[in-house]
């Protein structure tokens, strides 16, 4: 395996945080929206469980989402200062 430089390592782990992240807003898209429509359509005991579920979920994969973005800004401050110091 080819020995990669930190600032390729960097770039790798951006890419990565940014698919996982583009992956996290389709699931909280899509779970709002169900939610949305269990609630406008709230009769029975079933689908309040389900609206509750939904509602965690979306608190959850909504804390992900901006723990990961704070991460990838965090990291491209690191790239910066790579880049800065290679120069």
């Amino acid at each position: 395996m080819e020995d990669m430089t930190r600032e390729e390592l960097i770039k790798e782990r951006i890419k990565f945080l940014t698919e996982y992240l583009k992956i996290l807003w389709i699931v909280l898209i899509a779970v709002s929206g169900g939610s949305a429509s269990l609630f406008v359509n709230l009769d029975s005991s079933l689908k309040a469980i389900l609206l509750l579920i939904g509602v965690i979920v979306i608190v959850i994969t909504s804390s992900i989402i901006g723990a990961l973005t704070l991460e990838i800004l965090e990291l491209f401050e690191k790239l910066k200062q790579e880049v800065k110091g290679d120069e």
